[in-house]
């Protein structure tokens, strides 16, 4: 299995990424928008890649989804407010690449 997850400097990634690697062997891919993310020092990490902030929703997209695409990935699991949002509001077209688990934009 291939996983994606987002903000590595996110405490919370740091530690979706331990407990998904201890429990089972999958590649353990993280992004984050800073070289000194804490996730990206986890054993489990077998790639860091770095792209710009979420703040412009558009152009994370973007850069989302081609991740998605050349990655191959099975899931994508975005951890942040703003990844969270984003993913969200385009995750028909994210479903595509990888799964997702969100609730409904409406609940969120």
């Amino acid at each position: 299995m291939k996983i994606l997850v987002l903000d590595g400097v996110n405490k919370n990634t740091l530690a979706i990424v331990r407990h998904i690697g201890k429990l089972q062997k999958a590649k353990m891919h993280v992004v984050s928008y800073q070289k000194a993310s804490i996730a990206f020092f986890s054993k489990y990490v077998s790639k860091r890649i770095i792209i710009k902030a979420p703040t412009n929703s558009i152009h994370f997209y973007n850069e989302l989804l081609q991740l998605l695409a050349d990655g191959n990935y099975d899931l994508l699991i975005p951890v942040g407010f703003q990844s969270f949002k984003i993913c969200c509001v385009h995750s028909e077209e994210i479903k595509k690449y990888a799964r997702l688990f969100l609730p409904p934009l409406e609940s969120f």
